[in-house]
């Protein structure tokens, strides 16, 4: 095996004078909890590695112009653990949460859980659904800033360019008003790769859906927005017959494969029901959770 550069920038500054001594074909890395195994299975080798682990800036959670900001070198535990996610996000603590172990949410960062463009990412769904954008910076030194809902583009593959890194997320928060849920089935328990998962933002009137957003993942290519579910739900009434519309109009929403974690009949009956029970508990309960 060749000599691998490795780079470790300590600031934002030391990140983008980097830039110029970064060889064609770098790849960037933060948790290492996807280089690792990967590695391990005979994956080759890039040239370099770009560890932005320690760079105090994408390390940051903060809120700004009623915008939460939060770095790509951002770790899951950090994520479950942080004040203003778990006041005013709270359904991001619960989607970093269901991320593997301790030990992994200790390692993962969002950025990587994005940048690996999973189908079952956990937070992914949640992301979607708050609207987020990411945040790309070139090694030009020109950023740009793009939806995430137009940064999947098919399985695996984004709309990053190879010479760009994410250094961010922002969205603004859900709001007092706003139900939120996230939940997953794993062929185990937490810790396992999701068979399907879902995020919700949900704000009520009454008994009537408002406002909704829904988004899944592992039901298809790219995570995805449930927009034919949203369209069912918005401005309805709740009933057997909402909660009936909105559980099939799911299905045209998804597209799932059968593999060694559960057939697509399987994933289209389980993103029904997690639906189902969310939309359920939403009107049966009140505030956030």
């Amino acid at each position: 095996m060749s000599e691998v550069k490795y780079f470790n920038p300590r600031s934002y500054s030391e990140l983008t004078t980097l830039f110029s001594q970064l060889p064609k074909g770098f790849q960037t890395v933060a948790g290492t909890t996807d280089f690792i195994p990967a590695a391990r299975r005979g994956v080759k080798y890039p040239v370099a590695l770009l560890d932005i682990s320690k760079v105090t800036e994408l390390r940051e959670i903060k809120e700004e112009n009623n915008r939460i900001s939060i770095g790509a070198a951002v770790t899951m535990a950090e994520l479950v653990s942080n004040e203003l996610i778990i006041n005013q996000c709270p359904v991001l603590a619960s989607g970093a949460k269901s991320v593997g172990s301790p030990l992994t949410r200790s390692r993962a960062t969002i950025g990587g859980n994005i940048a690996n463009a999973s189908p079952s990412a956990d937070t992914a769904p949640v992301l979607l659904t708050l609207n987020a954008d990411v945040h790309l910076l070139a090694t030009d030194g020109t950023t740009r800033q793009i939806p995430l809902a137009g940064f999947f583009l098919d399985y695996k593959k984004t709309a990053r360019k190879e010479n760009e890194i994410i250094t961010g997320f922002s969205f603004p928060p859900p709001g007092p008003a706003a139900w939120t849920r996230f939940a997953k089935v794993g062929q185990r328990n937490g810790a396992a790769i999701s068979v399907a998962n879902m995020s919700m933002i949900l704000k009520k009137d009454g008994d009537r859906c408002d406002d909704i957003a829904v988004a899944f993942g592992a039901v298809g290519p790219v995570p995805l927005r449930a927009a034919s579910v949203e369209t069912a739900a918005r401005g309805t009434i709740f009933s057997d017959q909402f909660i009936t519309a909105c559980a099939t109009a799911v299905q045209q929403d998804i597209s799932p494969i059968s593999d060694i974690r559960g057939s697509a009949d399987y994933r289209r009956h389980v993103a029904a029901n997690i639906l189902a029970r969310a939309l359920t508990d939403a009107f049966a309960q009140g505030g956030v959770k």
